[in-house]
Formats: C-alpha cells, sequence, structure tokens
C-alpha cells in the first residue's frame, strides 16, 4: 500500500502521453483510464493480512476460543483491520491517479469503487482460507506469512480475480472495458456479501474446530 502511494504521486509529475512515449505504447493512456481500476486493485491483493492472520494466533489461539466474544466477531475484527489499512490508502492513492490521469466521472467511479470491493474481497476471502488451511504450529512468523498455504491460496484467488477481467478487456476489444470493469464489481460484490453471510454464520464453528 505503501508502494500504491508513492506511485500514485509520481503519477502527479509525469503524464500518461511521457509515459506512453517511453514505453513506446501510444494507447497508454486509454489503456490507463480502463484498467487503473485493475492495477490499483493489484497492490490491496497483495496487501491481504487476513490469510495469515490466524494463524499467527499460534499456540496462543486459546485466548481468543475462551473469550466472551462471539467468534464471528473476531473473525470480522481481522477483516477490519485490513480494511483499515486497505481502504484509506486506496482512496487517496484513486483521487491522485483521478488527478493525474484526467478521468471522466465514469471512469473516476469504477477507479474509487473497484479497489474498494476488492479490499472488501480479499480480506473476506483471506479470513475463509485461513479458516480452512491453518498454520498454527510454526517457529517463526515468517512461515506463516511467506509460507503457509493460506497465504498462497489467498494469493491465487486474488490473481485469477484480477486476470479474468483484464483478459476479458484485451479479449473482447468490441466491448466497453468500463462494462466489463463494472461486471465484475458487481459480481465481486456479490461474492463478498455471501462471504460476509459465511462468516457470520459458520465462522463460529470454522474457529472452535481449529
Amino acid at each position: 500500500m505503501v508502494l500504491l502511494l508513492i506511485m500514485s504521486i509520481s503519477l502527479l509529475f509525469t503524464s500518461p502521453e511521457q509515459l506512453g512515449q517511453l514505453a513506446d505504447i501510444p494507447q497508454l493512456q486509454q489503456y490507463l483510464n480502463t484498467l487503473a481500476p485493475l492495477f490499483v486493485s493489484l497492490f490491496v491483493a497483495l496487501s491481504c493480512t487476513t490469510s495469515s492472520s490466524i494463524s499467527l494466533e499460534g499456540n496462543n489461539l486459546w485466548i481468543l476460543r475462551s473469550s466472551p466474544v462471539p467468534k464471528h466477531i473476531i473473525l470480522l475484527s481481522k477483516v477490519a483491520v485490513n480494511l483499515t489499512i486497505t481502504v484509506p490508502i486506496t482512496v487517496v492513492s484513486c483521487v491522485l491517479l483521478m488527478i493525474s490521469l484526467g478521468t471522466g466521472w465514469a471512469d473516476s467511479l469504477l477507479l474509487l469503487a473497484i479497489p474498494v470491493i476488492y479490499a472488501c474481497y480479499t480480506a473476506l476471502m483471506g479470513i475463509i482460507v485461513n479458516l480452512k488451511l491453518p498454520k498454527l504450529e510454526w517457529t517463526n512468523e515468517v512461515q506463516v506469512v511467506k509460507q503457509s498455504a493460506a497465504v498462497l491460496v489467498a494469493m491465487l484467488l486474488g490473481f485469477i480475480s484480477l486476470i479474468i477481467p483484464a483478459g476479458l478487456s484485451f479479449v473482447l476489444t468490441s466491448v466497453d472495458g468500463r462494462v466489463i470493469m463494472l461486471g465484475a464489481g458487481v459480481i465481486l460484490a456479490g461474492v463478498s456479501a455471501g462471504m460476509y453471510r459465511y462468516v457470520k454464520a459458520q465462522g463460529e464453528g470454522l474457529f472452535l474446530r481449529l
């Protein structure tokens, strides 16, 4: 997220035309306006903390188990921590990108909404994956954060959710890229709502079985 913010600030001093000339891509402005939501969402997907948040409890998981708090609240609090990190920086970065890219109102709305939806999607998906693939026995936090199955699966699912709309934008050239972005946003918003309900309904049972 820090890299995203730095990149967004740096683009204020470098126009898309200049970048297009450097990269020898004359239509870079058009590509940036269309795919900017997915580009920002890539940084969001790489910043998922929930895929390792349960595993990091390790031997201290019993403290959360015995706490007089509904277990789905504990799980959603971990989601909230992830969103506290990603959403504010995402919003600021998107506003800076709107200024530097000179996006219209439709592109601006998509640029703001799609990464926030991805933030919710990756945070909820990460906590569910970690419930299914916990790694509670470890000697070093690096084993959990960089080498656990939950982190790898969550990262893979995040990449797939980005590659599909990006690929469709390049393959379906006759379709407006905004329509594809909107469709991806609606689908992911629905999936996120379903995962939220799943965590509320099944989260306590999954948590107590760890």
